[in-house]
C-alpha cells in the first residue's frame, strides 16, 4: 500500500504526495480545501460545505483527501459515522454540528456546541476554543476570565488588578501609525545592542493582532493556581493579523515576568508587559526565530544557548512587549529603559554575554 507524505509551510497543510504523484490543496479562508490540483495546476476536485463541515457539493472523480473541512489547519476525516471529524483533541460530527465528547476545557467553554454558533467566521483546530478569522472585528473591552488550574474559580484578583488591565488596553487600542513606527525603532535600536537575536519589526498587521485581545477576541485567562506557570497556548502556523488562542497569566508573578527588562526597567509589577508578551506568541511572534547565536557565548565561554536567553529574560518577546508599553504609557515614547536593560543583562559582572574567545 503506497505511504502517503504531507506537506506543510508554518504548519499549515499545502498538500500530498502518494506514490510519488503529488496533490496540491487550495482552501479558503477558514482553511477548509475547496479543490484539489494535480502537479500541472489542472484542478481535479472541488468542493463545498456546509456551514458545519457537512459537504455540501463535489465535482470531479479523483480520490478525497482526508484533510478537508478546515482541513489545512489539520483537522482530518476518519470515516466513523457519528464523530467524522478529529481535531486533535476530541472528535467532531458534522452532521451532528456539535463536538461528540465533552470539551476538556469544560466548565470555561461549551461541553459540546461548536465555535460557540459562529463556524462561518471562526474556527477550532485543536477542539479546545474557538478562534476569529482574520479580518474579523469585534469592539469592546477584554474578555478576563479568572482560573484556577482548568476551572474558573471565584474572582480572587483585586478589582483595582482587573481596572489595571483596563486601563493599559485602552492605551494599547490608542495605538497610532507614529507610535508604531516608533515601537519598530525602539526594536531596530535594541537588536543594535544585541545583534544575535536579530528581533523582526512589529508591523502594523501584528499590532492589530493583539490589539485583538483587548476588544474580545480572545480570553485572557488570570491563573490563580501556582502550580500552573504563565503560558500561552498559540498555534505556530499562524502568522499575523489575527490571534489563534487565548493566553494564560500569574497576577502575583513578579520575577522573570516578561523577563529582566520588565521586571527591573519597566514599570514595577507591569504585569501587562507579560500579558502583550504571550499576545505576542498568540500572534505569531516568537523567541528567536531569526535569532543567531553563533559566535556569542555565556560567561563560562560556552556557546550561548537559546535556554540562556530565556533564562535571563532576554527574547525578541521580552523586547517587543517592552518597546509595546514604553511606547504606550511613557510620556513621549520613551523607551531608553529597554536598551538599559539589554546593556545590564549583557556587561560585565551580570551575565557577560560575549563574543566568544578563541
Amino acid at each position: 500500500m503506497p505511504v502517503t507524505n504531507y506537506h506543510s509551510v508554518n504548519g499549515v497543510l499545502i498538500g500530498e504526495s502518494t506514490g510519488g504523484v503529488r496533490t496540491d490543496y487550495l482552501t479558503d479562508a477558514l482553511g477548509s480545501v475547496t479543490a484539489t490540483m494535480d502537479e500541472s495546476a489542472n484542478i481535479k476536485n472541488t468542493y463545498r460545505y456546509k456551514p458545519y463541515g457537512d459537504l455540501l457539493a463535489k465535482t470531479g472523480t479523483d480520490p478525497d483527501p482526508k484533510f478537508m473541512w478546515n482541513g489545512s489547519t489539520g483537522s482530518r476525516k476518519t470515516g466513523l459515522a457519528n464523530s467524522g471529524q478529529y481535531n486533535i483533541n476530541r472528535h467532531y460530527g458534522t452532521e451532528q454540528a456539535a463536538w461528540t465528547s465533552r470539551d476538556p476545557l469544560w466548565p470555561q467553554e461549551l461541553a459540546y456546541v461548536y465555535v460557540g454558533g459562529n463556524p462561518t467566521t471562526k474556527v477550532d483546530r485543536l477542539g479546545l476554543t474557538s478562534k476569529c478569522k482574520c479580518g474579523t472585528h469585534l469592539s469592546g473591552a477584554p474578555n478576563i476570565r479568572i482560573q484556577y488550574g482548568y476551572f474558573e474559580d471565584k474572582p480572587k484578583v483585586s478589582s483595582n488588578y482587573i481596572a489595571y488591565i483596563n486601563k493599559m488596553c485602552k492605551l494599547l487600542l490608542k495605538l497610532s501609525n507614529k507610535d508604531l513606527a516608533k515601537i519598530d525603532q525602539c526594536i531596530t535600536d535594541s537588536n543594535a545592542v544585541a545583534p544575535f537575536l536579530n528581533c523582526p519589526g512589529l508591523g502594523k498587521n501584528r499590532l492589530g493582532c493583539i490589539q485583538k485581545f483587548c476588544q474580545g477576541h480572545h480570553k485572557i485567562f488570570i491563573h490563580t493556581d501556582w502550580k500552573h506557570p504563565y503560558y500561552t497556548y498559540y498555534d505556530s502556523w499562524v502568522d499575523q493579523a489575527c490571534p489563534q488562542d487565548n493566553i494564560w497569566v500569574l497576577p502575583d508573578q513578579t520575577s522573570n515576568v516578561a523577563g529582566h527588562l520588565i521586571t527591573q526597567y519597566s514599570i514595577r509589577n507591569d504585569h501587562f508587559a507579560l500579558m502583550v508578551h504571550e499576545m505576542l506568541h498568540a500572534c505569531g511572534y516568537q523567541h528567536f526565530k531569526s535569532a543567531n547565536l553563533s559566535g556569542w557565548c555565556d560567561i563560562n565561554n560556552k556557546p550561548l544557548t537559546e535556554q540562556n536567553l530565556l533564562d535571563l529574560g532576554l527574547s525578541c518577546n521580552d523586547i517587543a512587549a517592552c518597546c509595546i508599553t514604553r511606547v504606550m504609557s511613557r510620556p513621549g515614547g520613551n523607551y531608553s529603559d529597554c536598551l538599559q536593560g539589554i546593556r545590564d543583562i549583557m556587561k560585565p559582572g551580570y551575565e557577560n554575554i560575549k563574543r566568544c574567545n578563541p
